[in-house]
């Protein structure tokens, strides 16, 4: 896919040389050296946000199933033969 967006930011003269340091260091210009980084980071942080995402729909889900057996807990029994029977 052919590279036609641009991003510009501002950092310290400081930041910028360890930047470049490093990309020296890699072997890599210091747009693939900051590209690579902030892609990396973008992905983490959209997948962390996924995990939590998918924590909250388990826990919510979970309340549900207990609030449920606490309604009928005649289910209880049949349930609990189904999750053991499901773990083997």
């Amino acid at each position: 896919m052919p590279k036609t967006a641009r991003m510009e930011f501002r950092l310290t003269q400081s930041q910028k040389e360890l930047i470049k340091q490093a990309a020296r260091l890699e072997g890599r210009s210091l747009s693939e050296f900051a590209t690579g980084a902030l892609v990396a980071e973008a992905r983490r942080v959209l997948a962390e946000q996924r995990q939590r995402e998918e924590v909250q729909v388990s826990q919510e889900a979970f309340a549900h199933l207990v609030e449920a057996i606490k309604q009928s807990p005649q289910v209880l029994p049949d349930l609990l033969a189904q999750l053991r029977k499901a773990a083997r």
